[in-house]
């Protein structure tokens, strides 16, 4: 039997010291349906796609620029903290559903 799985997406917001806040704040869904986050296999996945899609929304620097290699960092900082309950809380349930599911036997 396969374990429950969440359809519900993390959802990524980059923080307003974005170079520009004139414009709409990106934004990146995280899906991770297809992952068994119970496992240690899932869960690096998941990480991975969290990195991916963070780089993604905070952009990129140029080294010599300094003050917005500064921003892009601080954004990658800011938005990773922000979606850590997000990912706790996928992880959780995942866990809570195979609790659940061998309870049942």
């Amino acid at each position: 039997m396969k374990p429950i799985r969440s359809l519900i997406p993390i959802a990524l917001v980059a923080s307003t010291l974005v170079a520009n806040p004139a414009h709409a704040q990106p934004s990146r869904t995280i899906g991770y349906g297809d992952l068994d986050l119970s496992s240690p296999v899932g869960q690096a996945a998941l990480d991975r796609r969290i990195a991916t899609a963070i780089r993604q929304v905070c952009g990129w620097a140029f080294p010599s620029d300094l003050q917005s290699s500064h921003e892009v960092r601080r954004c990658r900082e800011l938005t990773l903290a922000d979606v850590q309950a997000q990912r706790n809380d996928a992880l959780a349930q995942a866990t809570n559903n195979r609790i659940q599911l061998s309870s049942r036997r």
